[in-house]
């Protein structure tokens, strides 16, 4: 009796729990805790409340190292990682809140080059990194100052559309400690046709032959080798006629061939048929003294000391063995100043002294730079490369090569040389 007692009352409690509503038999079960978000992102010791419509809550974290809560629901970040939170009501189902916790953004970094140069339809794709690693948010986010010159997606895909130079800002989705996100610009210049870029046929030696000056009147006065004194060598079957000015009384020719009969006498001659002077006796000749300018005077080719105010001691005009033209710039490495120049009236600064910057020109394997306004681009791809520098408005590269010693010369200055005349293009100051 006992038995069967316990089971009708295990019945009974069923039925008990069953409500009648319109008509139709339902399972009474409890409500659960109401909140507004499920899930929530803070950084390292920040705080942010948990978002609650049920009243009277209890709030529990699964990991205190990690998140603490208070028991109005303010959520604390102490450290890096992932953890939840538990929110209850005596006669409620409880509610669960997934929390990530992490690091502020401390830097935005730009891994492709922060000027572009394309044509309409071009396409390029934008790199960034952001840190630390364990940073909250590590996405970014683009746009375009003007659509209509280049356009960029959500990916960093950048499109040229017509002619013209706009810029493209990067930003992070992420902020800093002091509430700010990071931005990085990029600029990019649509060109309106292709540049045919300059490719010499051979480049001159690292240890370029002495140059033969070109246009020496604006440049240098030329000096007279002892050597231009001397008569041409005579060879078999030849004929030696000299000039009045090698000689003051005339001499006889003398040929190999017999002599023709004729009905005059012949004369024997009385001196040497060939006359070759030794150069002890060779007079040199003194070169004329130049005009006085009456403006700054042309650079000359071997300068003296200069003071350590001045970077350029001198310039001119040479032929490589192929008779390419360059321009060989003589610079002061004592220079007090800091390593630039002028680029089509545009400054560009190596930075440093002269004498650093040299000896970086000479043995920087690989390099990009762009000036902050994006006119200007100089770069080196590898070792056995020129170093080039473009200016990006008009699509202009000279390529130029730079040796802390002189090659020419052995003067105590180092030496840049670009290839083509750049006198009235490229000033070092």
């Amino acid at each position: 009796m006992k038995k069967y007692g316990i089971a009708w009352l295990c019945v009974l409690a069923v039925f008990t729990s069953v409500v009648i509503q319109d008509g139709k038999t339902c399972l009474q079960a409890k409500s659960k805790v109401k909140i507004n978000e499920t899930k929530y992102e803070i950084y390292v010791g920040s705080r942010k409340k948990i978002s609650v419509k049920t009243k009277k809550c209890k709030f529990q974290s699964s990991n205190k190292k990690i998140l603490k809560v208070n028991k109005k629901g303010v959520l604390h970040g102490r450290r890096v990682g992932t953890a939840k939170v538990y929110v209850t009501k005596k006669g409620y189902r409880r509610a669960v809140c997934k929390v990530k916790v992490g690091k502020y953004v401390s830097n935005l970094k730009l891994k492709s080059a922060d000027t572009v140069i394309l044509y309409p339809g071009g396409e390029t794709i934008i790199q960034t990194q952001v840190t630390p690693q364990k940073a909250l948010n590590l996405q970014v986010e683009y746009r375009s100052s003007d659509e209509k010159i280049a356009c960029v997606s959500s990916e960093g895909k950048i499109q040229g559309v017509t002619p013209g130079i706009t810029t493209i800002t990067v930003g992070t989705k992420g902020i800093t400690k002091k509430k700010k996100k990071l931005e990085k610009n990029i600029t990019v210049v649509v060109m309106e046709e292709k540049m045919e870029k300059p490719i010499p046929t051979q480049k001159p030696s690292l240890k370029p032959i002495i140059p033969t000056i070109v246009n020496p009147s604006e440049s240098f006065r030329p000096t007279t080798s002892p050597l231009e004194t001397l008569p041409p060598t005579l060879l078999p079957d030849e004929t030696f006629i000299p000039s009045a000015t090698e000689t003051a009384s005339p001499l006889p020719i003398v040929t190999s061939e017999p002599p023709i009969e004729t009905d005059f006498p012949t004369l024997e001659p009385t001196v040497p048929p060939i006359v070759v002077p030794t150069p002890t006796v060779i007079p040199t000749v003194e070169p004329t003294s130049l005009p006085v300018a009456t403006a700054t005077p042309e650079p000359t080719l071997y300068p003296g000391s200069v003071p350590d105010t001045q970077m350029v001691a001198s310039y001119f005009l040479c032929n490589d063995q192929n008779e390419e033209i360059y321009t060989v710039y003589l610079l002061n490495k004592s220079y007090e100043g800091t390593f630039g120049c002028m680029f089509n009236g545009k400054s560009w600064s190596f930075g440093g002294s002269v004498r650093n910057g040299l000896e970086e020109l000479q043995t920087i394997i690989a390099y990009t730079k762009t000036s902050g306004d994006g006119t200007i681009k100089v770069v080196k791809k590898s070792s056995n490369d020129y170093w080039e520098m473009t200016d990006n408005t008009v699509g202009q590269t000279y390529q130029l090569q730079a040796f802390m010693d002189d090659p020419f010369f052995g003067s105590p200055y180092g030496v840049v040389m670009v290839k083509g005349d750049t006198r009235e293009v490229i000033q070092f100051s």
